[in-house]
């Protein structure tokens, strides 16, 4: 199989690269990752992605300082707000 990029790519490692979890190899997130993909989705998925991308870049320490408090209220006052999340 020839992918987009021009190279030659196995079923094998087509099938390894779209099965990746949430963390790719480079520490950022996966945002296509089946776990969050929903959530990115979702009509609050920019306030999700900013809140996420701000908990990996933050240290353990800057997370208990408060870190990123900011990005998950913004994600949570948009989820309560669009109920988004509310089930039928």
């Amino acid at each position: 199989m020839v992918g987009f990029n021009g190279k030659s790519n196995s079923a094998k490692q087509i099938i390894h690269r779209m099965r990746r979890g949430p963390t790719l190899p480079d520490g950022g997130v996966n945002f296509e990752c089946h776990c969050v993909s929903h959530l990115v989705a979702s009509p609050c998925g920019y306030e999700f992605r900013e809140a996420i991308k701000c908990q990996k870049a933050a240290s353990e320490g800057e997370l208990e300082e408060g870190a990123c408090a900011d990005e998950l209220m913004n994600f949570m006052r948009c989820a309560i707000r669009t109920e988004c999340f509310r089930s039928w």
